[in-house]
């Protein structure tokens, strides 16, 4: 039974161990033919004599009018299929390897345009082919796209992603469902996702065998610049994802080195993909496509897979090497655990002889020893009376004796499990040191071996300088053309927009004069409305007041009420 996978509680399945302890394997391969890791499995394919057939050439892009996508069905209207089996990794520690994995293939792609498109069920799907042969499909769904991650020569994905789940396989079982921050889904979560999980599973079974037939079609530039945003805003989230979430962090520490040193010549060539693209795209997609269809291109692409393999080719000696190594270690260690275990047990099979001797001994002193007390005993009765006195004294040295000898014999068998316990620590000390020397020798050579690959690279780089170089000067000459052409024409566009915007600044300009003029016409309008109105309200508070005044003089003439009744 594979050692770092589980069964699930109530399925009877293996998984095959994943990427730093495991490599995920085709359906037709056994498990125990994987290589403890993918990137080091990758390299033994691409040198091994059963080594996977040349790559087929991408198909150049085509210029045209961009046209709207055909959606795939959702996973729950997909054709229902057998739920996929559940397994899990047995080390939590290993959970991240199929999302880092599908992660450093992705970045190595970039925002390099697809390889070719193919149709199946109404849809047709990008794939991007690296130069082992990894396979990556994306296929358009409503709010996203649905990701489907190949190793060399599999039938089946071993990470399927879409905008809310990913799923991590293992030889066609479910290994690992992550949600969509990056956070790894508890085993009864999984379970709930089984379903679409083995849907997923036949359709990525089904594009494979597409991809692979007489149905392949060029990408059209202007599709591919219309979605490419959307695909770089995935990626990047994935990105952000990785940093935020801490045991896909965690994980990627330890082994992003790697992910770098293996996907580095896919990636330098997939970013010159991206920027002869942009270059074309700036012109108007105008001409044939310089991103595929010149013999540079494809030159590139051959130095690109021939980097690829010899690294690849590196990369498992280094990896046989250290196993080896390892093993080595490993059998050393053991067989110092073994000498050291039967030596203790030597020990304590002689420190358990050596106690019941003088266990023994001890019980034959005692026999001897109440045997005398009885002879004194039975002397005493008949001298009690004349030596009572003599015979204490006897009896009291003779306890003091014993005593003593106890004590003695004790202290004997202390200072000897003292030795055997010092004996035991040096031995222990000397098996220390020993393996930290062995260590030591081997950071030597993983010292050296690290600084021959540096050289190495150093001087592959140091050769794609130079060509890239030329390539530039060769860019920017064209781009210097271009550019004064652009400024010729921007300059002329400039001129028309500025006069233009005069003409139009002077329209709004007398539009906004005859404006002002009408809101402050209509302004004293209503000034000179205000005031006649406010005369009127004068004139009229002026009446009121002065039919009151007249009012109280008339009362006042006329006297109070009482005295007008008494001349009445």
């Amino acid at each position: 039974m594979n050692p770092f996978v589980r069964r699930a509680p109530s399925a009877a399945i293996t998984l095959a161990a994943i990427l730093g302890l495991t490599t995920l394997a085709g359906c037709n391969k056994p498990a125990e033919q994987n290589s403890a890791d993918p990137l080091m499995g990758n390299a033994a394919l691409g040198n091994s004599a059963d080594a996977l057939p040349a790559l087929p050439e991408a198909l150049p892009l085509e210029s045209g009018p961009a046209t709207a996508p055909k959606l795939a069905p959702s996973a729950a209207a997909l054709p229902a299929a057998r739920p996929a089996p559940i397994a899990r990794v047995a080390d939590p520690g290993q959970d991240y390897a199929y999302l880092d994995r599908a992660y450093g293939q992705t970045e190595a792609y970039g925002d390099a345009p697809p390889d070719y498109a193919f149709d199946y069920d109404g849809v047709s799907p990008w794939a991007w082919q690296a130069a082992d042969d990894s396979l990556q499909f994306a296929e358009p769904i409503d709010g996203g796209y649905r990701y489907y991650y190949y190793e060399p020569g599999a039938d089946y994905p071993y990470l399927i992603r879409d905008p809310s789940y990913s799923y991590g396989y293992s030889g066609g079982r479910l290994a690992v469902v992550y949600d969509d921050y990056g956070r790894v889904l508890d085993q009864r979560d999984a379970y709930r996702r089984a379903d679409y999980a083995g849907r997923y599973l036949a359709r990525a079974r089904q594009l494979r065998q597409a991809a692979f037939s007489e149905r392949r079609r060029r990408i059209n530039a202007e599709n591919w610049a219309a979605r490419r945003a959307a695909i770089e805003q995935a990626r990047q989230r994935w990105q952000d994802q990785r940093q935020r979430e801490a045991g896909w962090r965690d994980y990627s520490r330890v082994h992003d080195q790697r992910q770098a040193d293996y996907w580095r010549a896919e990636r330098d060539r997939r970013n010159d993909e991206a920027q002869r693209f942009a270059g074309w795209q700036r012109e108007g997609f105008r001409g044939p496509d310089p991103v595929r269809s010149d013999a540079e291109a494809q030159r590139r692409r051959a130095e690109a897979i021939r980097m690829q393999q010899q690294r690849q080719a590196a990369i498992a000696d280094a990896d046989r090497q250290r196993r080896a190594d390892e093993a080595n270690r490993q059998r050393d260690a053991l067989n110092q655990q073994r000498d050291a275990r039967n030596q203790m047990l030597a020990e304590q099979q002689r420190d358990r002889a050596d106690a019941a001797r003088r266990q023994a001994q001890a019980d034959q002193q005692r026999q001897r020893d109440q045997a005398l007390r009885d002879r004194q005993q039975a002397a005493r009765q008949q001298q009690i009376d004349r030596a009572k006195a003599a015979a204490d004294a006897r009896a009291n040295s003779q306890r003091q004796d014993r005593i003593d000898a106890q004590q003695q014999r004790q202290q004997a068998v202390r200072e000897q499990q003292q030795r055997a316990a010092d004996q035991r620590r040096q031995r222990a000390e000397q098996a220390r040191r020993d393996q930290q020397q062995q260590q030591a020798e081997q950071r030597q050579r993983d010292a050296r071996a690290d600084a021959v690959r540096q050289r190495q690279d150093a001087a592959r780089q140091q050769a794609a300088d130079r060509a890239r170089a030329v390539a530039d000067q060769r860019r920017q000459e064209a781009a210097r053309q271009q550019a004064d052409r652009q400024r010729e024409q921007s300059q002329a566009r400039a001129d028309a927009m500025r006069e233009r915007q005069q003409a139009a600044a002077r329209d709004r300009q007398d539009q906004a004069r005859a404006q002002a003029q009408q809101r402050q016409q209509e302004a004293r309008a209503q000034a000179q409305q205000r005031q006649q109105e406010a005369r009127a309200q004068a004139q009229q508070r002026q009446q009121e007041a002065r039919a009151q005044a007249q009012q109280r003089q008339q009362e006042a003439r006329r006297g109070p009420p009482d005295q007008r009744r008494g001349n009445e």
